[in-house]
């Protein structure tokens, strides 16, 4: 037990029937959430739980403000307060949910680490890395981390892989980095980034971008005609021949397609 600050007694820990009450109320929640109305029978029939818990469970919501009780619908129905939880969890989230597992199964069967970005201003920003699960990262730690929309992997693979309306306006948006990285290299060099990364179906690190010694492949996750956000991998080099870029290619893009499909699965659930 612990003091509760500011207070004159003691915080009792959580038992397990108390965990389970908050399972239960998120069952009901979800159930509600599928009909206009819904009767005890319906919810019981939907959640399994004994009728006088439901009606319990209901009493809390409706107290609590998430759900209320007309007698002539016979019935109950979540309120607009249920939006306020789910609030922070669109876009950037809602891929970034979508991409875990399959970024932490990749690094799985492949055992390099994995990560996922979404794009930042003239950058992208890895907003989930699977390091922590590889023991052959050639990097400690990469979250958060900005990348070139132009040099990396993950970065070229929004870039090549958007609308042209928006390579343009990025274009326009860049910053001094990464118009002094366009000023240093050969003229034409980005436009065949782009026509490489297209016709592969795939981008790479620049060879020239530091670390040397490992390389990052990637390939974009789409939502309709737009960039939803990029997967990589990254790998050392030495000992990577070319029929291992096939098969990480491979299952990068397998892993992208799983995770556009877990991305429509989500929205659904969220407009039923």
């Amino acid at each position: 037990m612990t003091n509760i600050p500011g207070g004159t007694g003691t915080a009792q820990p959580a038992s397990s029937s108390n965990i389970q009450a908050v399972s239960r109320a998120f069952a009901v929640l979800e159930a509600l959430n599928r009909r206009a109305w819904s009767t005890i029978g319906q919810l019981h029939q939907d959640t399994g739980l004994p009728k006088p818990t439901l009606v319990r469970m209901l009493h809390t919501l409706i107290q609590s403000g998430y759900a209320a009780k007309d007698p002539r619908q016979n019935g109950y129905c979540v309120t607009v307060r249920v939006q306020s939880l789910s609030c922070g969890f669109h876009g950037d989230p809602l891929v970034v949910e979508a991409a875990r597992p399959g970024a932490i199964a990749l690094t799985r069967d492949l055992h390099w680490p994995s990560g996922v970005a979404i794009l930042d201003g003239d950058a992208v920003r890895i907003r989930f890395s699977t390091i922590y699960d590889s023991s052959n990262s050639p990097f400690h730690a990469t979250l958060n981390m900005r990348l070139s929309l132009f040099s990396s992997a993950l970065g070229m693979a929004y870039y090549a892989f958007c609308p042209e309306s928006e390579r343009r306006m990025l274009r326009k948006m860049v910053g001094d980095t990464e118009d002094a990285l366009l000023k240093g290299r050969e003229k034409g060099w980005l436009e065949w980034r782009v026509q490489r990364a297209r016709e592969q179906g795939y981008a790479e690190r620049d060879p020239g971008t530091e670390p040397r010694n490992s390389g990052t492949i990637a390939v974009p996750i789409m939502k309709g005609d737009r960039v939803a956000a990029t997967i990589g991998l990254t790998f050392f080099r030495r000992g990577v021949q070319e029929d291992d870029t096939v098969r990480y290619v491979a299952a990068l893009r397998r892993t992208a397609l799983a995770i556009e499909h877990q991305m429509a699965s989500f929205e659904a659930v969220g407009a039923s």
